[in-house]
This record gives structure tokens, sequence and C-alpha cells, in this order.
């Protein structure tokens, strides 16, 4: 399953739901507190920045990586 990991008010996260949608992806939602520093989330992303995207066997940063992948794919 797809898993987006974001905080809903980032405007950053905002751009890769939407970018989602578009391309008619479903995916899980994962409400991050990303202020809470928890070590699994910095596992997934050392710099501890929403949004994450993991998709098809891979872990995906920043909200601009993300769209350029979902839009060459």
């Amino acid at each position: 399953m797809n898993t987006l990991y974001h905080y809903p008010l980032s405007p950053f996260s905002r751009k890769v739901r939407l970018c989602l949608g578009e391309k008619k992806i479903e995916v899980a939602l994962v409400e991050e507190r990303y202020w809470e520093r928890d070590p699994d989330f910095l596992r997934r992303n050392p710099a501890g920045k929403v949004p994450v995207l993991k998709i098809d066997g891979l872990t995906l940063a920043e909200s601009g990586a993300i769209c350029e992948y979902l839009d060459e794919t």
C-alpha cells in the first residue's frame, strides 16, 4: 500500500496531495507531527521534514522530488 506521511497544514504536503489526486493514485494518509522528532519518522527522512511518500518499494522525500517522480512515472 502506498503511504504519504504528511502534515495537513503544510503547503508542501498539500502540493503532493494535489499531485496524487490529479494522477488518481490512492495512498494511505498518515499525519506526522514532525516537530516531535519521532525516531521512526527520522529513519524515513533524516531531515525530519514532511512530506514523505512510500510508493512501489521506494521512499521519497521533498515535495519537488515526489511530484517530479509522479510526473515521470
